[in-house]
């Protein structure tokens, strides 16, 4: 308690006259769910985040840096420049949502992360937050004595913006963990003109993904089209509590030109731990990746492993056109023996990559092709096409079953560019501002054989989503979704089966709105698997309901009420729940029972918000929720959350 007070007053004391930018997290929370799959992780919100507190000024912004925001084509970046040309003074967010025939997240991710109001342009200021967590039962590693640490749980950051200086700070602990901050990350940055240098945490985007993104990019979901052409943005800060994926060291990025061509060049170093199993004979033979370091075995992993990396890339771009190539040395001072995709395997190797771009108001084409340390090869190509009515994506991947690389990423059936060949066809279909529909069609295989399945797998995945809005409150949505993939499972004779697993989803979505102030949502989800004729079929279904109320302009309450039944975990369905700006987390709801919360938002003065909120999840007939040293004895989970973001 003490600790929480001289947190508090830390935070208190610098509050001051500069309120930075508020958004809804439930709307955000719609947007993830469109980028991102409901089963992924909380998709991009670090980077939204970063933007809603620098936004780019569009007037000013180059084509590639509004490409770079999630969801935006260098197709719909020229758009916007030219329309901003032609209608300078006259040129809205509404006028950008028409013209482009922008999907309503697109629109709200422009909004969110840009401005046409110089007079919004950034001053210097602090943007801060401190959140806790308070679980209201007792684990298992508590209720042991397992757990060598307290059970607080606190989150702080700290982040400075000026036109020329970033700075931040981020201590982080889970509950169990012994220091005060278990994880801690500085970061800062320093621009002028066309260079800009890069101290302490950062990350580093190049190409398309293959050997280097950030943590998390792009899945399959409602937006078909936008990802299958992502060019990197660089190198960036980094400002998320995820202790790995992130270079720690020193970078700089400068640019040059010369009549009609502009040289982008980069250079990097990095030095940073990593947390990892290391065996009798020095091999790492697992890389630790849960953040969790409460007792001994999970202690004992922590910074065992160092990584060390040198790179750079050029890039040079005429007009529309780009050409680039990236390479770094990636050395440990353990051996990797880990089988996991997402580890490199081995201790040193360069990793090279080479890629190119083209776009104009119509498409949008890209490709890259890669090979990692050890002579394995990946790549990726992508095409968009935006017509009057129709836009379409097009994709295809291919990467060696043993390429690994622990930064890439891929736009596919795994995040990671590994073990996977696959083509990919989405489209969106725009019949007018307010009737849409978007398809993809995603068939895929891999070339080896997988963790679960020693024979590889092969499937087929179809989604489709038909959208109509009434008017800007009242929006109805229809989702279904049917994918068809290789499994194998263990029988009651204790023989594996191998079998096509069919699951398919179906969801009706409806946002609307009772008076000025006062909205709800409804939704319903259902799912049926098929396992042949190796197991029973299963049934889930999941609804809620929703409410949310701006009772005054510095007053908002809200809730929202789960019932869900699934025969097992087999037919469980992923639902995300924004708890707070900052923090979405994405979970399985399955078996039998509700899950509900209550919050409130209170901002006393412009410059300081209050949040905080209740969570009770309920499953019936069960003696124990969760396992291992995080089970709870009973059938009851409650938490509380309490969050503070402020502003000098």
């Amino acid at each position: 308690m003490r600790l929480f007070k001289l947190c508090f007053l830390l935070a208190f004391v610098i509050v001051c006259n500069v309120s930075a930018r508020e958004y809804d997290p439930e709307k955000l929370e719609n947007v993830l769910e469109v980028i991102s799959r409901s089963s992924g992780a909380s998709a991009q919100i670090d980077e939204i985040e970063s933007y809603i507190d620098d936004p780019i000024y569009l007037r000013d912004a180059s084509i590639f840096e509004i490409a770079q925001l999630p969801g935006i084509t260098s197709s719909h970046a020229l758009k916007i420049k030219e329309l901003i040309k032609r209608d300078s003074s006259d040129v809205s967010f509404n006028t950008l949502f028409d013209e482009l025939r922008l999907s309503e997240a697109q629109l709200y991710i422009l909004e969110l992360c840009t401005t046409l109001d110089e007079k919004l342009i950034k001053h210097p200021e602090l943007v801060s937050r401190l959140r806790t967590i308070n679980k209201l039962q007792e684990v298992k590693g508590f209720d042991k004595s397992i757990f060598q640490g307290d059970k607080l749980d606190l989150y702080q950051r700290y982040n400075f913006n000026s036109d020329r200086v970033k700075a931040g700070l981020l201590l982080d602990k889970e509950p169990g963990e012994l220091p005060i901050a278990d994880f801690i990350s500085v970061y800062a940055s320093y621009k002028k003109g066309n260079t800009k240098i890069f101290l302490g945490d950062y990350y580093i985007e190049k190409g398309m993904g293959n050997i280097l993104w950030k943590s998390f990019g792009l899945r399959k979901g409602a937006n078909t089209v936008a990802p299958v052409v992502q060019m990197g943005s660089g190198i960036k800060e980094y400002r998320s509590s995820i202790d790995y994926l992130f270079f720690r060291g020193g970078a700089v990025e400068t640019g040059f030109r010369f009549s009609d061509i502009t040289v982008n060049a980069s250079i990097w170093g990095s030095h940073a731990p990593r947390s990892a199993r290391i065996d009798t004979n020095g091999f790492a033979t697992s890389i630790h990746k849960t953040g969790l370091y409460r007792y001994g075995t999970e202690i004992n992993k922590k910074n065992k492993l160092m990584e060390n990396n040198l790179g750079g890339s050029i890039e040079i771009s005429s007009g529309n056109f780009m050409v680039g190539a990236t390479s770094f040395w990636l050395g440990y001072d353990h051996e990797i023996t880990s089988t996991s995709v997402s580890n490199y395997n081995g201790k040193e190797g360069f990793l090279k990559s080479g890629y190119i771009s083209y776009f104009t108001e119509k498409y949008t084409v890209g490709g890259e092709v890669s090979e990692d340390g050890r002579g394995n090869y990946g790549a990726k190509a992508g095409a968009q096409f935006l017509f009057d009515w129709i836009d379409i994506g097009l994709a295809y991947r291919r990467f060696d079953k043993d390429y690994r690389t622990p930064f890439g990423y891929n736009f596919g059936e795994s995040q990671s560019p590994a073990n996977e060949e696959g083509i990919y066809l989405g489209c969106q279909l725009n019949f007018s501002p307010n009737f849409q529909i978007a398809m993809y069609a995603d068939k895929y295989k891999s070339l080896g054989a997988t963790y679960y399945v020693p024979g590889g797998i092969e499937g087929l995945d179809l989604f489709s989503e038909f959208l109509y809005r009434f008017d800007p409150a009242n929006i109805i949505k229809l989702r279904v979704q049917r994918e068809s993939k290789t499994d194998r499972r263990k029988q009651e004779s204790d023989d594996y089966a191998t079998y096509d697993r069919t699951r398919l989803n179906v969801r009706l979505d409806y946002e609307g709105r009772i008076v000025r102030g006062l909205n709800y949502r409804l939704r319903l989800d259902g799912v049926m698997v098929d396992f042949e004729d190796y197991f029973e079929q299963e049934l889930g279904l999941v609804g809620f309901a929703e409410l949310k109320y701006q009772v005054l302009d510095d007053l908002g309450i809200g809730g929202r009420l789960t019932k869900f039944s699934t025969d097992s975990y087999e037919s469980a369905i992923w639902q995300y729940e924004a708890i707070f700006p900052g923090y979405t987390i994405s979970q399985p709801l399955y078996l039998n029972g509700t899950r509900y919360y209550l919050f409130i938002k209170y901002s006393p003065i412009k410059h300081l918000t209050l949040r905080i909120r209740y969570t009770m999840l309920t499953k019936f007939n069960v003696e124990k929720l969760g396992s291992g040293y995080d089970e709870i004895i009973g059938s009851e989970d409650n938490r509380v959350y309490f969050q503070i973001d402020f502003t000098i």
